[in-house]
C-alpha cells in the first residue's frame, strides 16, 4: 500500500500545479489551466494575472493622463485618486512616482511630463493676462543668476528666452502644463541654419541624380539653391523648385519635389521666428545691482533705450516701434514689388504688400491664402479676387 501524510501530499500537489498550471482571468473569474492549454484559452481571451494587471495599468495610466490633459496639463493628488478610484484602484503617490509620462511638480501638483527635443532657445506665448504675468514672475524668480536672457515681444503676448547654452527643457514643460503656453523651440535638431539646409538640400538633390530625371535646368536649380545664402529667398526659391517637381509626371519627381518643398517650410518657420523679435523689450539683470533693466533693443539688437520700469520701457517701444523697424519696411519698394511679380511671386509679392500696410485680418487672410496656394502649388480662383482686391487697395502706397 503507498501511504503518505496528507502535508505532504498536499506539497507534492502544489509543486505540481506551480510546474503544470496556470491562472488565468476573464470577465471577472479566474481559474487553474494545465499549461500546455494556455494557448486555446488565451485565444478565447483569458490572460495570466500579469498581463491583466500590465493591461489594467495601461488603461490606468491613460485615464490619468486624460484627467491632466483636462486639467491642463496639471492636477492634485485627490483628483487624480477620484478618477483611479472609479476603475476600482486606491491610487497612492508611489504608484504615480513609477508611472511613465507623469511626473510631480516642485509645486506639489502632478504634471504631464512631455518629451521635448533639447533646445537652447524658446519663445513663449501665453494669451491670458494673469497667467502671463504670474509665469513672468516665474522665470524672474527662478532664471535669477542662470544668465538666462529674457526678451519681450511687441504683440504683448509673448517673449523670448535665451538659455545662454542650457537647455531649456523642464522649463518649457512648466510653461506649457501650469500656464497653457505654446512653445517655439530652437530644437539643436531641428533648428534649421542654412549650412545645415544646403546639406538637406544636397541629399535631394543627389536622390534626384541618382533616380536620372533631371534635365539641364533642373541641376542648374539645384546648384543656384546650393549658392544661396539669404533665407527668405533661399525658401522661396527651394518652394518653386520643389513645386515644380512635385507637379511633374511620375512618382521619383513628386517624391524629390515634396521633399523640397517639406524643408522649404522649415527654412520659412526660422525666418518667421527670427523676425517675429525684432524690434524687442530685453530683460537684463544688473550683475552688481541685482535689480531688472528693461532694455529696448532694435531690428539689429542695438540698444536704444534703458529702464528700471518695465512700463516706460513697453511704452517707448510700442511708440517707436515702426521707426525701429523703418529701414526693414522702407526696403520693399515697387520696384521690389514689379521683380516678384517678373518672377511669377505674385503672392509673396502681396504678403510683403499687406504685412506693411494691412490690417491684422487682413494680415491673416493674406496669410491663409499664401498657406493654401503653397500647399496646392497653385491659387484658386476665389484666392486670386482676393489677392487682387487687397493689392489694390495698398498698391499705391509702395515708394
Amino acid at each position: 500500500m503507498y501511504r503518505k501524510r496528507m502535508s505532504d501530499a498536499l506539497q507534492e500537489a502544489r509543486a505540481y500545479s506551480l510546474i503544470s498550471e496556470v491562472m488565468v482571468f476573464k470577465g471577472g473569474r479566474g481559474m487553474s489551466v494545465s499549461k500546455k492549454d494556455l494557448p486555446v484559452f488565451r485565444a478565447k481571451g483569458w490572460k495570466l494575472k500579469e498581463e491583466l494587471e500590465e493591461a489594467n495599468m495601461k488603461r490606468l495610466l491613460q485615464a490619468l493622463q486624460d484627467k491632466l490633459s483636462k486639467e491642463g496639463g496639471a492636477a492634485g493628488f485627490d483628483d487624480l485618486k477620484k478618477t483611479a478610484k472609479t476603475m476600482g484602484v486606491d491610487l497612492t503617490p508611489d504608484m504615480l512616482k513609477n508611472m511613465p509620462g507623469i511626473m510631480q511638480h516642485r509645486d506639489g501638483d502632478y504634471i504631464l511630463e512631455e518629451t521635448i527635443t533639447e533646445f537652447k532657445k524658446m519663445v513663449v506665448t501665453i494669451a491670458d493676462p494673469m497667467k502671463r504675468a504670474k509665469a513672468m514672475d516665474d522665470i524672474k524668480r527662478f532664471g535669477k543668476g542662470t544668465g538666462f536672457r529674457i526678451d519681450k515681444m511687441r504683440d504683448g503676448k509673448s517673449f523670448r528666452i535665451d538659455g545662454k547654452g542650457a537647455d531649456l527643457n523642464k522649463f518649457a514643460t512648466d510653461m506649457k502644463n501650469f500656464y497653457g503656453a505654446e512653445i517655439k523651440a530652437e530644437s539643436l535638431e531641428e533648428a534649421l541654419s542654412i549650412p545645415n539646409a544646403r546639406k538637406e538640400i544636397q541629399k535631394i538633390y543627389d536622390k534626384a541624380k541618382r533616380d536620372g530625371f533631371l534635365g539641364t535646368t533642373g541641376h542648374d536649380d539645384f546648384k543656384e539653391l546650393l549658392k544661396q545664402t539669404d533665407r527668405k529667398k533661399l525658401y522661396r526659391d527651394m518652394h518653386k523648385v520643389g513645386s515644380f517637381f512635385a507637379s511633374a509626371s511620375g512618382a521619383k519627381p513628386k517624391a524629390v519635389g515634396k521633399e523640397l518643398v517639406d524643408l522649404s517650410y522649415k527654412v520659412n518657420e526660422e525666418t518667421e521666428l527670427e523676425e517675429g523679435i525684432k524690434p524687442y523689450v530685453s530683460m537684463q539683470r544688473d550683475s552688481k545691482t541685482n535689480k531688472m533693466n528693461y532694455v529696448v533693443l532694435d531690428k539689429d539688437e542695438k540698444e536704444v533705450y534703458r529702464s528700471s520700469d518695465e512700463r516706460l520701457a513697453t511704452a517707448y517701444l510700442r511708440k517707436n516701434f515702426n521707426k525701429l523697424r523703418e529701414e526693414l519696411e522702407e526696403a520693399f519698394s515697387k520696384k521690389d514689388f514689379q521683380k516678384l511679380e517678373q518672377s511669377n511671386d505674385h503672392t509673396e509679392a502681396a504678403k510683403k504688400l499687406i504685412d506693411m500696410f494691412g490690417t491684422s485680418d487682413e494680415k491673416k487672410e493674406m496669410n491663409d491664402i499664401k498657406a493654401r496656394h503653397e500647399k496646392t502649388g497653385y491659387i484658386s480662383g476665389t484666392d486670386y479676387s482676393k489677392r487682387i482686391k487687397l493689392v489694390n487697395r495698398y498698391y499705391s502706397r509702395l515708394k
